[in-house]
């Protein structure tokens, strides 16, 4: 239908491994029917508030250099369809918005602060008054009569600015079909007084004299604060997901995300929640999710965010988890929160809301509940804590009356302690890290892997073991991504425990673990060094359940501890876990830097399937590549399903990383030459996983990039890379669908000549 703008409804809301937008994105069929018309200035109109706020919404509107964007959404220079709003609003005289733009789910409080009511309506032009802001999931715009509102729409070009008139513009109400549902109308004593009446405080980023609590965020405090967390990072998590999701289990967003923690892709819930017990609970259901959310607290943070976090707050142990974990202070637990578990896209992260919200809930809104773990009020105050003692063996002393014990731990020690005693004492291993390890990795026993085949440690399959094949989500520099893995099967609980002790004592690279007999801490920290677990937090997390394992153990004297056991054999020699077996496909490296090895960095990415011809593979990934004929994001390509290598590569780094720029290099051949130099982007002349890859002959006829899956160094030193691209297999410079291509390009091969660098965005996380 000509003249037709399909508005995508979804809230874009929260994150994902790793980016979040504000607002809702407009697909990008293109609209004859919203052109810009020319503004009334605010003499010509009148002298009200709101004659004064539509009257700079409109100048906006006819500037071309505001054009519509979600990550310059702060008038540099472009807007989103609430940061117009909020702009136009303060332009014009409206107080006590706070001082960063809000997005659609956290606009209720500030427009509340600065005098509009919301009422909910049918969309219908007859309920509404000039000036009332109209609302729906996603999308705002502001109502200036005769049946049209002017707001910001679209991103129709990629560029900033407006080039075409199109992206801030005066529309009809109904534009693009959607029906808004509610809308926010000034009060008669502040559209006739523009004066600030406010507290001192006007400027945060939401009301809190207007502060109500939330049914589902009290049931996630519940949640947490029965798994031991305290008052204060609650609090900065219930901040986090109100600016995410609004506390809706079911809202989803354009790139993918869904639920309270806007979960990117959606299909992490569904996976989570099959693994762990809830195979036939829809990924909508709101315990279902708080179970997730509560479950994946520590093992889904990182330091993606790290120097962006540390510009905001007091960053403890260089962890963005244990700043979260042990914050005193609710708005300092939703900053690391915010960096280090939600990581949403920086430039339009609303911190204000996130921190307003969260220091709201912990002034008025958790005192009803009961927190055992580290708060504001006391350092002493029932907080899970531990001090190294100054013992020659090392061993932790672990102030157990400070540490929280839940049902969960005395549940599992009962049902499990035994299997982790005996197995521990048979192999040389404290068992209270066998305890620790165990919980974490199996869901406290509640894991399917678990469950149903008796294995608590994601222990995978060798040399023809049993084994079962499940979905699962492994980790590199690049990112999370969703996999399948040959899991191995044990006829029992304590087969399964007794699996853990055979990986570990057979794998030579723990033998300094192994050294570590009888310190739970260290054997934890060794294990990680011998690169059992990728994850950064991987310590801190199995360290602060085992410590309540520890409580509980000396409050019941159910076993000696393992400072105490007689095992019943010696500790291996000590090879300081060096071995060329690894259970790790995603360690990353750097090579020697004699030779060609230069500062090639080996490693691997990971998630790009060798046996396949096309891209549906990228349907589960950030890009939504499902069939042929979709593009992905249009702010990267506008071109149709011209499926160039070009294209390939913008989108597989976007799939990874979570952000991408196009450069508009007129070649893929010529970007590691057009980047050098370039604001934003690094080049090089070595690899790194996760760089693309331009790749170009002498005379011209070949000019190809590719994305650069893994690094390897051959047997002479020199490195190979293995790439993924598209338009692989003909000559001809239009892609197809089914062109996509993986393979090796080694030292020897002509492709090796080819090659002019390498390139990445500065931003990105390489190392």
């Amino acid at each position: 239908m000509a003249g037709l703008l399909l508005f995508d409804l979804t809230l874009a809301v929260g994150v994902t491994s790793m980016s979040t937008v504000s607002d809702t994105t407009m697909m990008s069929i293109r609209s004859n029917g919203c052109k810009k018309t020319s503004a009334q200035s605010s003499s010509d109109i009148g002298g009200s508030l709101i004659d004064k706020y539509i009257a700079k919404a409109e100048e906006m509107a006819k500037d071309d250099k505001i054009g519509y964007s979600q990550s310059k959404r702060k008038l540099n220079p472009d807007v989103d369809c609430s940061s117009f709003v909020y702009y136009a609003l303060t332009k014009g005289g409206v107080k006590n918005l706070g001082d960063s733009p809000f997005n659609t789910s956290s606009m209720d409080g500030p427009m509340s602060k600065a005098g509009f009511t919301k009422t909910d309506f049918d969309g219908s032009a007859d309920k509404l008054q000039k000036g009332d802001v109209v609302w729906r999931d996603g999308h705002t715009e502001i109502y200036i009569g005769d049946s049209k509102t002017v707001g910001a729409h679209e991103d129709t070009d990629g560029k900033d600015g407006d080039s075409k008139g199109d992206e801030v513009s005066e529309v009809p109400l109904d534009y693009g079909g959607g029906k808004y549902t509610a809308y926010y109308r000034l009060s008669d004593s502040s559209a006739s007084d523009s004066s600030d009446s406010s507290s001192s405080d006007s400027g945060s980023a939401s009301s809190s004299s207007d502060f109500k609590t939330n049914d589902v965020a009290i049931k996630i405090a519940k949640a947490f604060a029965s798994a031991g967390f305290s008052k204060a990072a609650t609090a900065g998590v219930l901040g986090n997901v109100y600016s995410e999701s609004g506390f809706v289990a079911d809202r989803s967003s354009p790139d993918n995300g869904y639920g309270l923690g806007q979960w990117t892709p959606r299909s992490k819930i569904r996976t989570w929640m099959d693994a762990n017990g809830l195979e036939g609970t829809p990924d909508s259901d709101e315990d279902g999710q708080i179970k997730m959310l509560v479950a994946t607290a520590k093992s889904s943070f990182n330091n993606h965010y790290l120097s962006e976090a540390k510009a905001e707050i007091t960053v403890k142990n260089d962890s963005l988890y244990d700043t979260w974990h042990d914050a005193s202070d609710p708005e300092v637990a939703a900053v690391a929160w915010m960096a280090g578990w939600e990581r949403p896209t920086w430039a339009s992260r609303n911190e204000d809301s996130r921190k307003q919200v969260a220091k709201d809930y912990y002034d008025k809104g958790l005192n009803d509940i009961s927190f055992n773990g580290k708060s504001g009020d006391s350092d002493d105050d029932g907080s899970q804590c531990c001090t190294q003692s100054d013992d020659t063996d090392g061993t932790t002393d672990t102030a157990s009356a400070n540490v929280t014990v839940t049902n969960s731990v005395q549940s599992y020690t009962d049902k499990y302690g035994q299997a982790a005693f005996d197995i521990g004492k048979k192999y040389g291993i404290p068992y209270e890290a066998i305890l620790g390890q165990s919980a974490v990795e199996s869901a406290w026993g509640a894991s399917t892997l678990t469950t149903k085949y008796h294995n608590f440690f994601g222990i995978k399959a060798v040399n023809g073991q049993k084994s079962v094949k499940l979905a699962t989500k492994e980790c590199n520099q690049g990112g999370c991504y969703d996999t399948t893995g040959d899991f191995a099967v044990y006829d029992s609980d304590e087969d399964g425990f007794a699996g853990y002790g055979k990986f570990i004592t057979e794998n030579s690279r723990y033998a300094t673990a192994l050294q570590k007999r009888t310190d739970p801490h260290a054997y934890i920290q060794e294990l990680k060094n011998a690169g059992y677990a990728t994850d950064n937090n991987y310590v801190s997390t199995v360290w602060g359940v085992t410590q309540q394992f520890i409580a509980y153990i000396k409050q019941t004297n159910k076993f000696p501890p393992s400072s105490e056991v007689q095992f019943d054999s010696a500790p291996p020699a000590d090879t300081g876990g060096s071995s060329n077996d690894s259970s790790s496909d995603n360690v990353v490296c750097p090579t020697s830097s004699d030779g060609d090895g230069g500062s090639a960095q080996n490693g691997e990415i990971g998630g790009a399937p060798t046996n396949t011809d096309n891209y549906g593979w990228m349907c589960s990934g950030k890009a939504k590549v499902c069939k042929d004929g979709d593009t992905g994001p249009s702010f990267l390509w506008s071109n149709g399903p011209d499926y160039q290598c070009y294209w390939y590569w913008l989108m597989r780094s976007y799939m990874v990383f979570g952000s991408m720029e196009n450069p508009h290099t007129a070649t893929g051949g010529d970007l590691y030459a057009d980047l050098q130099g370039k604001q934003g982007w690094t080049t090089s002349k070595t690899p790194k996983p996760g760089a693309g890859v331009s790749f170009k002959d002498g005379s011209g006829a070949i000019t190809h990039v590719a994305f650069v899956e893994k690094v390897e160094t051959d047997s002479s030193g020199k490195w190979k890379i293995f790439i993924s691209e598209g338009n692989s297999r003909d000559s001809s410079a239009y892609g197809h669908w089914n062109e996509y291509n993986t393979r090796w390009v080694t030292p020897g091969d002509k492709w090796y000549g080819y090659i002019q660098g390498f390139f990445w965005r500065t931003e990105w996380k390489m190392s």
